[in-house]
C-alpha cells in the first residue's frame, strides 16, 4: 500500500488543503497528515495526525522520511524552512507535490527556488502554470493545471449585509504592520462611524498581529473561523491573494490599500539572468531605469544606445508597444524579434517580415531554449547564419 503523507503547516492552511483532501477520500485513498499546527477544530478523527511541537523536530522526521507522495502548500521546501527526505536512497523517497493556496503572481511574490524542489506542482490556471515553467527546470519538475478549489460560484442572491472584510497580505508592510498601523487604526475609525460591522481575516502567518489588535480596545473586530465571501458588502486588502478570489466569487468591490507593491523577481530579471547563466550577453533596455545595474549589467536608455551588435531583442513590453520595438529593432538590423507570453502585434509581425528578423510572439524564451536547446550546444538556429 502506498504512503502519502499531507503536510499542512498549521490549522490556518487547512481550508486550503481540504478540498484536496476531499479528493484523496473521494477516491478512498488512505494519507496521513504532518502538522505544526492544533488541527483538532477540524473532522479529522479517523486520520493518523503527527504533530511536531517545532520546526526542528519536523525536520528530522522530514530529512528520514519514507513514503510515496509528500503533498503540501508550503512553498520553498528542501531549499528554506523544511527538509527534504536525504539519507535515504533515491528510489525510496517521496515524490514532492505542490498546490497554492493563492492565485498571485510566483514571478511577483515568492522568493528564488521557491518552486525548484517539487516533483509535481498543481497550478491553479494557465498563467500561473507559464510562470512557473518560467522559474523552474521543466525538465525536472511536471507542472499540472488543475484549476483552483477555492473559488465559490457567486450567489445571485447574495443582500447587502453591511460588513467589511479586511484581509492584509502577509510579510513587511501589509497594511496592519507597524509601518502602517496608524493609518490601519484610521481606517477602521472611519468604518465604524460609518456603522460598519468590520471582520478581520489576518493572514495565516500573521496572527501575532492580530493579538495585538484584539487588545486595543479602541478597535472592535470580529475573526470569523470561516470567510464565506457572500456575508460582505466589499473588501479591503493590500495586495493579497485573497482579491483575487473574493472577486472571482462574488463580483464584489474591492479596495486596496496604497501599500508598497510586493515584487520579488520581475520575468524580465529571471529570464535576463538565466540566459546569462548560458553564455548570452544580455543588455537590459529600461528609459525610466538607466544607469541601473541588473544582474550585472547597466541599464541602457534605449535600442539605439548600444553599441554592441544586438542578435535577438526579447521583449517584456505591453503589446501595443511592439510595433514601435520593432522599427527600432529594424534600424539596428537585429535578426530576432521576440514577444513574450501574452505580446502579439500583427504590425510589429508585418514590420518585422519586410525587413528579414525572425519574428516570434507569444513564447518565453526560457522555456524554448530549455525544451529544445539545453541538451545540445546552446545556440539558436537564428544565430547559426
Amino acid at each position: 500500500m502506498r504512503r502519502i503523507i499531507v503536510f499542512i503547516e498549521n490549522q490556518n492552511y487547512f481550508n486550503f488543503t481540504k478540498p484536496y483532501l476531499d479528493v484523496l477520500e473521494k477516491l478512498s485513498i488512505e494519507y496521513e497528515i504532518f502538522t505544526l499546527g492544533n488541527l483538532e477544530i477540524f473532522d479529522i478523527k479517523n486520520k493518523k495526525v503527527s504533530v511536531f511541537e517545532n520546526q526542528k523536530m519536523l525536520n528530522k522526521s522530514l530529512i528520514n522520511l519514507e513514503c510515496d507522495y509528500f503533498i503540501t502548500t508550503t512553498p520553498g521546501i528542501g531549499n528554506f524552512y523544511f527538509a527534504k527526505s536525504k539519507i535515504l536512497p533515491k528510489k525510496k523517497r517521496p515524490k514532492y507535490i505542490y498546490f497554492f493556496h493563492s492565485l498571485v503572481s510566483p514571478n511577483e511574490n515568492y522568493a528564488e527556488n521557491s518552486f525548484n524542489g517539487y516533483d509535481i506542482i498543481l497550478s491553479p490556471n494557465n498563467t500561473i502554470t507559464s510562470q512557473i515553467e518560467l522559474l523552474i527546470n521543466i525538465k525536472k519538475t511536471q507542472v499540472i493545471t488543475v484549476g483552483y478549489q477555492n473559488l465559490k460560484r457567486c450567489d445571485k442572491n447574495s443582500r447587502d449585509t453591511n460588513n467589511v472584510l479586511i484581509a492584509p497580505s502577509w510579510g513587511q508592510d501589509n497594511l496592519f504592520s507597524d509601518n502602517f498601523n496608524k493609518q490601519f487604526l484610521n481606517l477602521i475609525e472611519i468604518l465604524q462611524n460609518s456603522e460598519k460591522k468590520i471582520f478581520l481575516r489576518p493572514h495565516p502567518m500573521d496572527i501575532e498581529n492580530v493579538t495585538k489588535l484584539r487588545e486595543n480596545k479602541n478597535t472592535n473586530l470580529y475573526l470569523p473561523n470561516k470567510i464565506d465571501f457572500q456575508k460582505f458588502d466589499y473588501l479591503i486588502t493590500d495586495w493579497s491573494g485573497i482579491s483575487l478570489e473574493y472577486f472571482y466569487s462574488t463580483k464584489k468591490i474591492v479596495g486596496f490599500l496604497d501599500t508598497p507593491k510586493k515584487i520579488k523577481r520581475k520575468p524580465a530579471n529571471v529570464v535576463m539572468k538565466y540566459m546569462q547563466d548560458f553564455g548570452y550577453k544580455v543588455i537590459p533596455i529600461n528609459p525610466n531605469a538607466e544607469g541601473e545595474i541588473i544582474n550585472g549589467e547597466q541599464v541602457v536608455s534605449g535600442l539605439d544606445k548600444v553599441k554592441e551588435k544586438i542578435d535577438i531583442v526579447d521583449v517584456f513590453r505591453p503589446s501595443a508597444e511592439a510595433p514601435g520595438i520593432a522599427e527600432q529593432a529594424a534600424k539596428i538590423g537585429t535578426k530576432v524579434l521576440w514577444l513574450q507570453y501574452g505580446i502579439h502585434h500583427e504590425s510589429a509581425e508585418e514590420i518585422a517580415n519586410k525587413q528579414n528578423i525572425k519574428y516570434i510572439s507569444n513564447r518565453c524564451i526560457k522555456q524554448e531554449y530549455q525544451k529544445i536547446f539545453q541538451k545540445s550546444n546552446p545556440v539558436f538556429p537564428a544565430l547559426k547564419n
